[in-house]
Formats: structure tokens, C-alpha cells, sequence
């Protein structure tokens, strides 16, 4: 029997798989797509630090062997300082000791070879105290010899002597010890006219000085 109505036809339910309005995807209007500020994320989650540059380098860095360790380390380090200046301390101590005995070994070394010296002018006056001739004469040569003697010994040690007869008062080298009046012996004012005890030196270095008498 032909079908004539479409109501007698076998209705078939094709099943449609519905999605749930919030996961569908959502249209875009690209026209606002500009107007849109960019996705930003906070400090905490995109891992940066919030604190300033100079703060972050300051800062010490966390770790094992940073705070816990930064301790040991300055204490370490002053520990070695110490060590060092004692040992500074140390060789500058044996170094004066050294200084100090190779000068006092210098000194003595010194003091002898000049005594041994004056051992020879000494030799000289007790040979002209024994020699046999009783008259002034010999005597007078035998001081004479020692005296030159002495005066060579001097000599060799750089000492002058200072012996200003005749010329200017110099306060740095003569010792004023009388004065007469220079028109009565017909010299200038502030002349050396007598000596009378000389006087040494040592290259610029006063020894002892001269004692005149002076013209004023």
C-alpha cells in the first residue's frame, strides 16, 4: 500500500552533538582587537624581582654558601690580616735589633781604630820624654814632631782646624772671648786679631769652635 502521507513515514532522530556555550569559541572582532591592552602578567608570576637595580645588587645573593658562609669569610679573612701584620710586626722588630747591634759593632770598630791612632801620637811623647837630650831645644822638636803627629791623624779623619788670624768674625765658627779697639791697632771693625784656642770642624759640621779676640 503506497504511502501517501509523510506522517505515516519513520521519523529517524539523527543525534546533534551540542556544545556548551562557554567552550565555544568566541568571535573576535578584530576591528577592537587593537583597542585591547596586552595580556599583563604580575612580578610574582613572571618571576621578576620588584626591587630596585641597586637593591638587587646589593642585596646578597641566596644560597648555600652566600649568608650562611659570608661570616666564616670575613672572619677567615680577618683572621689572615692579623697574621700577616704580626709577622710584619716581627721582622721590623729583628730588623731594628739588627740596625741597632750593626751600629753599635760600627761605633766600637770606630772607637778602636782611633785609639789605636792616638796610641801613636802618645808613643811619640813618651819618646820625646826619654830621649836623651835634657835641653829645650830637643824637647821643643820632640813636641813639635808629636804635634805634627797629631795634626796628620787629624787630617786623615777630615778635620780642619780653624785658625781665622786676620780675618772676619763668623759667628758660626768662632767664639768671641775679648775685644780691643780696632783703631788702636789699626785694623777694621769685627777683625779676627788673635786665636786663642783653634777650633775643628768636619766638612760643614762644627766640632769645636775657634775662641778669638775680636776689633770692634
Amino acid at each position: 500500500m503506497p504511502l501517501t502521507d509523510n506522517s505515516d513515514r519513520r521519523r529517524v532522530r539523527v543525534p546533534v552533538r551540542v556544545q556548551r556555550r562557554e567552550t565555544l569559541p568566541q568571535a573576535v572582532d578584530m576591528s577592537q582587537s587593537e583597542e585591547m591592552p596586552p595580556r599583563v602578567e604580575t612580578v610574582e608570576q613572571a618571576g621578576v624581582s620588584t626591587l630596585p637595580r641597586s637593591d638587587r645588587e646589593e642585596r646578597p645573593a641566596q644560597g648555600p654558601f652566600s649568608a650562611a658562609a659570608a661570616p666564616a669569610t670575613r672572619e677567615a679573612d680577618a683572621g689572615a690580616w692579623r697574621d700577616q701584620s704580626l709577622r710584619l710586626r716581627a721582622e721590623m722588630d729583628n730588623f731594628r735589633r739588627r740596625q741597632q747591634r750593626l751600629t753599635e759593632e760600627r761605633v766600637a770598630e770606630e772607637r778602636e781604630r782611633l785609639i789605636s791612632q792616638f796610641a801613636t801620637v802618645a808613643d811619640d811623647l813618651e819618646r820625646a820624654l826619654e830621649s836623651g837630650d835634657s835641653s829645650l831645644a830637643g824637647l821643643r822638636q820632640g813636641v813639635a814632631l808629636t804635634h805634627q803627629a797629631w795634626m796628620r791623624l787629624l787630617a786623615r779623619e777630615g778635620v780642619e782646624s780653624i785658625r781665622p788670624t786676620g780675618e772676619m768674625f763668623d759667628p758660626r765658627w768662632h767664639e768671641a772671648v775679648s775685644t780691643v779697639p780696632y783703631g788702636a791697632i789699626g785694623v777694621r771693625p769685627d777683625t779676627v786679631v788673635e786665636v786663642v784656642r783653634d777650633g775643628y770642624r768636619i766638612g760643614d759640621r762644627l766640632v769645636r769652635p775657634a775662641r778669638v779676640i775680636v776689633a770692634v
